[in-house]
């Protein structure tokens, strides 16, 4: 049951890891389990009572995302307690821990299923919650010299933007001109700003 019990964990428990400030100390960081982090960016996110709420009309693709998958996983979770004898009071960590409380005394050979389940849910948020970040630049775009960019009307300007992800900034930077869809990774717009620069 140990590794069931490490399935639950992940999704049910906070989780702590050490961070390095600017000024060289290390803070501790607490973080909601899996399950309490896809709740929050659903309430906050479609106009629920948190501080952060934002208009439901400027949700994001994550948040018709993270309430589609919250529901089927809060849905799944009910029928496993029901089939275990549990009540379901539909808030996602509760069930699942009153339902692994049930469960772990009745072996019956689907170990193997619940515990592909749970780490498929935690794959699953924590992908979605692992988005690249980005940052625009100021520089205009070396292959159309745009300096702006429209969407639905408006004008925008720094059209060029960089992708990466936080633990790997370099290796899975890539980059794009939203004015003429230009992409290259990171590496070939500074090789191209620098040789625009130098022929100016």
């Amino acid at each position: 049951m140990t590794d069931l019990l490490e399935a639950v964990e992940v999704l049910t428990k906070e989780s702590r890891s050490k961070v390095i400030q600017d000024d060289g100390t290390v803070a501790i960081v607490v973080q909601d389990s899996l399950l309490v982090q896809l709740e929050t960016a659903i309430r906050s996110s479609m106009g629920g009572s948190t501080g952060g709420a934002s208009l439901p009309s400027e949700g994001s693709p994550l948040d018709v995302g993270a309430l589609y998958e919250s529901l089927k996983i809060t849905a799944a979770i009910g029928d496993w307690c029901r089939i275990v004898g549990v009540k379901p009071v539909r808030e996602s960590v509760p069930d699942l821990l009153a339902w692994h409380a049930a469960y772990i005394g009745r072996p019956n050979g689907a170990d193997e299923f619940y515990i592909g389940q749970l780490n498929g849910w935690a794959r699953m948020i924590t992908a979605m919650f692992d988005r690249p970040r980005e940052k625009d630049l100021p520089d205009p775009c070396p292959v159309c010299d745009a300096k702006s960019w429209w969407r639905d009307g408006a004008e925008y300007y720094r059209p060029l933007v960089v992708k990466y992800r936080p633990d790997d900034p370099v290796g899975s930077a890539t980059a794009l001109c939203r004015a003429c869809e230009k992409v290259w990774t990171a590496r070939e717009l500074a090789y191209e700003l620098e040789q625009k620069e130098v022929s100016c």
